[in-house]
Order: structure tokens, then C-alpha cells, then sequence
């Protein structure tokens, strides 16, 4: 597995607990980029980032509290490397 893949997943898993914490309904998919990707988004990553931040825009628009400290905390165990 590919640093970029690693990196891709973190970045998933970090997505998924961020819909979580504010019950926002969200799906993700797994990454078909199939080359080394030294940075670590691609276009399925890239597109499902954009669907959370616009679901967290409508959060705080609407005045309800949206949570994102200490994510990378709550994934304890996990690294890029």
C-alpha cells in the first residue's frame, strides 16, 4: 500500500467521524485511484469533502453548534505514515 493510499484512508476515516459527531448523513466511498497518489485526495475524496462542508455550512448557517476539534485525537491510533 502506497503512502498516498494510507493517507487517503486517514483522511476518510476522518470525514466519517466529523458526519458522526454531527449527525450528518454520510457515505463514503472507497478510493478507486489505482496510481501512487503522493497526495493523498483524489477526485472521489476531493468530491465527498465538498458534500461534508457544505452539509457542516448548513449546520452552522441554521445557528446549531458543529463539532470538529480534536478529531485527529479521537482516531487515536492512526498516522499517515
Amino acid at each position: 500500500m502506497n503512502y498516498g493510499t494510507i493517507k487517503c484512508r486517514t483522511l476518510r476515516d476522518i470525514r466519517n467521524k466529523i458526519a458522526e459527531l454531527n449527525h450528518i448523513e454520510y457515505t463514503s466511498q472507497s478510493c478507486l485511484h489505482e496510481n501512487d497518489c503522493y497526495v493523498g485526495t483524489c477526485k472521489t475524496c476531493e468530491l465527498e469533502l465538498s458534500m461534508l462542508e457544505m452539509e457542516i455550512n448548513k449546520k452552522e448557517a441554521s445557528g446549531e453548534n458543529v463539532y470538529i476539534e480534536g478529531i485527529y485525537d479521537i482516531l487515536d491510533g492512526k498516522n499517515f505514515v
